[in-house]
């Protein structure tokens, strides 16, 4: 009797030690960076009131008798798990991608070292410039260092934030895509993806490339398009120029022009002006309202309108393909018969294009991780190495 109840009061004590893993795990729900445990149990112990009895020539063995003692606690793991990240909206809190800890310290020397996962930081000098400390003990957080652009491995520092040092914004100059083009997509098929790149000032641009299957077997024509946006027109103010119309540039004059308008160099458009452009700034009909453009707008170029109800935007749509590319070669994107990429190599695909204000710009469009099997269109723009100051 004293048996059975010592090993059911074992099991009470270890399933209570189960409740009180599982209640704090309930408790750190919203716990930055914690990870949940787990709890397993093991035997204690066994009793044997007969042993084992081989066989012999005339009987067959026995197994033995063995009465358990009850239950103990086996291990408490932690579930070092990725956990799902989410905006806070503070620009210093910090999530680790993956395995690894951030390394918290006290002084210079970095030697009374925490680790954690909570990337709950801020800065110590009045929230615009300082070291980067712990919100929730204050400890610094440590890190290599870089001296003129040079990473020093061999010591952690206490890492600090200035308010007034920036870094150089970088043109892009490479554009990566990848995925599957569907091999099943008829001639003239197409389909159109955005990418958003960088100039020597940093200013953003909005690039489209437009990917198209030809009547060729395994190949596609790529273009691709700079949009211009143009300042701010007051909705009250923009006289003939209405949203989801149709404009293009003829002779220093913009335009309105139905949808369906082909472009001749030779003759006036068949349309409306709504617009005049002089000294480098575009002047509605009336004169109630003026506009300019990121870069000048040859004759041909086609615009569009839109609008937020106060106020109207023009968008013009640039070609800018195949900068010095030869005129012999051949810029198609082409694969084997196996789905593999075959070209254009990314120094082939170039474009170029002359922003306002900033160097011109010249982009390799890499496309060697494309794949074309006969499965869902996956094509998408990956990366670009460009970036703001």
């Amino acid at each position: 009797m004293l048996r059975s109840m010592f090993a059911g009061v074992s099991g009470l004590k270890a399933h209570q030690m189960r409740m009180d893993v599982i209640g704090n795990n309930i408790a750190n729900v919203n716990t930055a960076g914690y990870k949940a445990s787990r709890v397993t149990f093991q035997e204690m112990l066994s009793q044997t009131t007969r042993g084992a009895t081989a066989p012999t020539a005339n009987r067959g063995g026995s197994n033995p008798q063995q009465v358990g003692l009850g239950v103990q606690l086996g291990s408490i793991d932690v579930k070092h798990t990725q956990g799902n990240t989410q905006s806070t909206g503070y620009i210093t809190d910090l999530a680790i991608e993956g395995d690894g800890f951030f390394i918290l310290a006290e002084g210079e020397d970095g030697l009374n070292r925490l680790y954690t996962r909570a990337g709950i930081f801020g800065l110590d000098s009045g929230g615009t410039e300082g070291n980067l400390v712990s919100l929730v003990n204050g400890m610094r957080v440590m890190g290599y260092r870089a001296e003129n652009g040079i990473i020093d491995y061999t010591s952690l520092k206490p890492l600090y934030i200035s308010g007034s040092q920036t870094i150089e914004a970088r043109a892009t100059d490479q554009v990566v895509f990848g995925g599957n083009l569907d091999s099943r997509y008829t001639e003239g098929t197409g389909v159109r993806r955005t990418v958003q790149v960088y100039d020597s000032l940093g200013t953003e641009h909005t690039i489209v490339v437009d990917l198209t299957k030809t009547n060729e077997d395994n190949t596609w024509d790529w273009k691709a398009y700079w949009l211009v946006p143009s300042t701010a027109i007051s909705a009250d103010q923009a006289g003939g120029i209405t949203p989801n119309a149709r404009y293009v540039v003829h002779g220093n004059q913009l335009w309105k022009v139905d949808p369906g308008y082909e472009y001749s160099e030779n003759k006036l458009p068949d349309g409306e002006v709504v617009a005049s452009f002089n000294d480098g700034v575009w002047a509605v009909k009336d004169g109630s309202a003026e506009f300019t453009f990121g870069t000048l707008l040859a004759n041909g170029t086609f615009l569009t309108a839109v609008s937020d109800g106060s106020s109207l935007v023009l968008t013009a749509e640039l070609a800018v393909g195949q900068a010095d590319s030869d005129t012999d070669s051949d810029t198609r994107i082409k694969f084997g018969t196996n789905g593999s990429f075959l070209g254009p190599k990314p120094e082939k695909a170039v474009i170029s294009f002359d922003p306002a204000g900033a160097e011109s710009i010249r982009i390799k469009l890499d496309f060697t991780q494309f794949t074309q099997y006969a499965d869902t269109f996956t094509g998408k723009f990956l990366s670009q190495n460009g970036h703001t100051s």
